[in-house]
């Protein structure tokens, strides 16, 4: 019998952020290219963005500009004076 599989009508896949959908070689004039990913772009659901070699890293949704470097990235966007930190730090045995 038939198990209640069906057909099917469209795939679906999860794509990470900053993930390189599609990838082109050749002798191909940028305007053309970016016409037809325009095209395709329509038709995926999605916000996409087309890149092309020698742009700027990105890292998450953050383009890294130059001088910019990974340990960068990881460090705490806003320093914190010691005071303040240690206000907010319960204190461990009761006053």
């Amino acid at each position: 019998m038939g198990k209640g599989k069906g057909t099917f009508d469209h795939w679906a896949a999860r794509v990470a952020v900053s993930r390189i959908l599609f990838e082109l070689k050749g002798d191909l004039h940028e305007q053309v290219v970016r016409d037809a990913f325009r095209l395709a772009g329509n038709k995926l659901p999605g916000l996409y963005e087309f890149v092309k070699k020698g742009d700027p890293p990105v890292m998450g949704i953050t383009k890294m500009e130059a001088g910019t470097t990974l340990q960068d990235m990881h460090r705490p966007r806003i320093k914190l004076p010691m005071d303040s930190t240690a206000q907010r730090i319960p204190a461990t045995s009761p006053p």
